[in-house]
Formats: C-alpha cells, structure tokens, sequence
C-alpha cells in the first residue's frame, strides 16, 4: 500500500485486534496482487494469519508470495483464482466443516460493483462473529 495513512491504519488494526481465544486473529483478504497489504497485516500482528484471494496472474505476485512464505512460515495462504469461484468452494468447505473463520476482513480485489458485491456476500458468510470489514 503506497497511502501512508492507509499503512498506519492497517499497523493499527493489527496491533490492537483481540485476539480470539486460543488463537491470533485470521485476516481474508481479496486482492494479494504484489502481497504490499499483506506484509503489513503480518508485520503488524505477529500472531495473525493471512489468507490472502488474488487471481496469481503477475510475475510480481508470485515473487511476493515466496518471500513472505520465507519470512512468516504459516501464516499465509494464498488461493488463486477469479474470487467468484474460489470464494464461494471456500465458503461451502468451510460451513460444511466448520472451518476458515475470518477476524478482519479486507476487499480490495476487483473493484467493479459486482466483484466487490460478489466479494462482499462470500466474506460475510466466512465472518467470525466479532469480525470487521475493511
């Protein structure tokens, strides 16, 4: 994220997210593209874990994601391909087996009304009860 008020914001939520019980808080994101707003989620909460939606079509991204892989072992997980697909697989994997809560939940993928509507609905069926949308 190159907006410096964007950063420190991202660093804000991070640092004072409560933690669930049991666990750091688990960021969904729509959108990895360079991972820019991914590094900031796992530098600012050294808990958190990321699972980042992007469609992986970038040599940048790929670049991205190995060096974060590298420097934060665990705590990200990309999955690639067009949100309107992955989202909704995702969904009914989780809900049929009580799996991927989200804590925050960030949508900066397309950014057409319908990707961001389509994005939103999906996110809002991985919310953890408590969770926020960015």
């Amino acid at each position: 994220s190159g907006d410096p008020w964007q950063t420190e914001f991202y660093a804000r939520v991070g640092w004072h997210f409560p933690a669930p019980a049991g666990r750091g808080p688990v960021v969904c994101e729509t959108g990895f593209n360079m991972g820019m707003s991914t590094v900031l989620w796992l530098t600012a909460c050294d808990n958190c874990t990321v699972h980042s939606f992007d469609l992986c079509d970038r040599a940048g991204g790929q670049i991205g994601h190995r060096r974060l892989l590298r420097l934060y072992p665990g705590r990200l997980t990309l999955h690639c391909g067009n949100t309107t697909q992955t989202l909704p697989r995702l969904v009914a994997n989780s809900t049929a087996t009580g799996g991927l809560q989200c804590d925050i939940l960030h949508i900066d993928g397309g950014h057409e009304y319908d990707a961001v509507a389509s994005d939103f609905a999906h996110f809002q069926a991985l919310a953890a009860p408590a969770g926020h949308v960015l």
